[in-house]
């Protein structure tokens, strides 16, 4: 789904909309012809042992406080085009992690967690780019 950016924005949004503007700028004057901006986040999740629903919540540092850590990270990525400001977005399947830990271990545990869900994320996000875009 491609649309053009800088007409979708109001007046509220206009500091994105200068953003956006000057990063296709600068982008232009560096001879690139596509810009890629990627976030995404990282949740928790808490699973209710009678309904088994599990319910996600952003996770901002901080130990988690089971003994199991069930982490997610969900990665978004836009494509703009430089010279028409299209845009496109690409949105991999999020990344899900069980872990176990003991009272002593947990921040290293939790910690270790994420650094695994980023580097699988962040890698499943340039791999799904080069198979879609090509690359």
């Amino acid at each position: 789904m491609s649309r053009n950016l800088t007409a979708s924005f109001s007046r509220s949004t206009s500091s994105v909309a200068s953003t956006f503007v000057l990063t296709r700028l600068v982008a232009a004057r560096g001879g690139f012809e596509t810009v890629i901006v990627y976030w995404g986040v990282l949740e928790s999740g808490r699973e209710d042992i009678a309904t088994k629903a599990v319910s996600w919540v952003p996770f901002v540092g901080g130990v988690i406080p089971d003994q199991q850590q069930r982490m997610r990270i969900r990665l978004v990525a836009a494509l703009i085009d430089v010279r028409s400001g299209h845009w496109e977005t690409f949105v991999p399947e999020p990344l899900e992690d069980d872990s176990f830990s003991t009272e002593h271990d947990r921040a290293a545990s939790d910690q270790d967690q994420v650094l695994a869900l980023k580097h699988e994320g962040y890698q499943a996000l340039a791999d799904g780019l080069a198979h879609k875009y090509g690359g």
